[in-house]
């Protein structure tokens, strides 16, 4: 991390590769299982994603792309370096959640669903979360993307026709529960 750092202060700022080989630092250091470590540097997952978009406007070609999004290889495995991203966000959620700071946790999560854009999880935790942050439009996104790419959990399809319901959209609360009742028809 500190070479990175070192490097990107001298003429080395004007290549991509720097700026990959900073994320990279940084992303290893939010990924860090040394929790005395990663708390030195609490937003080291978002200069990551900073850098990594520096990298790429230097170069569109960078590698770099591979960390903003996660891709699936062929065999249908999430590539290292987009799962690499996503674990930091997640991790980094789920930490601040434990500690009652739903904002944050909710901040980290959204991006994890921005990195995995085909991931449940991500946005089932954004969808719980988003409530516990009492910021609704949050988890209404979250909720819709869990149904969206097929989330099936009936808590969830409740908890997004009650946030229709509070809306007063009616239509799309009823459709929600009907949604949800083709889904588990044995559930009340």
């Amino acid at each position: 991390k500190k070479k990175a750092d070192e490097a990107v202060m001298k003429k080395d700022s004007l290549k991509s590769k720097t700026w990959l080989t900073r994320g990279e630092a940084y992303l290893d250091f939010a990924n860090s299982r040394d929790s005395v470590l990663t708390k030195t540097d609490p937003t080291a997952a978002y200069k990551a994603i900073s850098y990594f978009k520096k990298a790429l406007a230097i170069d569109p070609a960078s590698p770099a792309k591979k960390y903003l999004t996660m891709v699936m290889d062929k065999d249908g495995k999430p590539e290292v370096e987009g799962q690499k991203m996503y674990a930091a966000f997640m991790d980094a959620g789920i930490t601040k959640y434990q500690a009652k700071n739903f904002t944050g946790a909710l901040k980290d999560l959204q991006v994890a669903m921005e990195i995995a854009p085909k991931d449940t999880t991500a946005a089932m935790y954004t969808g719980v979360i988003g409530q516990m942050a009492k910021d609704e439009p949050a988890a209404k996104a979250g909720y819709e993307k869990f149904v969206q790419l097929g989330g099936r959990d009936a808590g969830m399809i409740y908890a997004l026709a009650q946030i229709y319901k509070n809306e007063n959209n009616e239509e799309q609360a009823i459709a929600t529960i009907n949604k949800g009742i083709v889904l588990h028809p044995g559930n009340k």
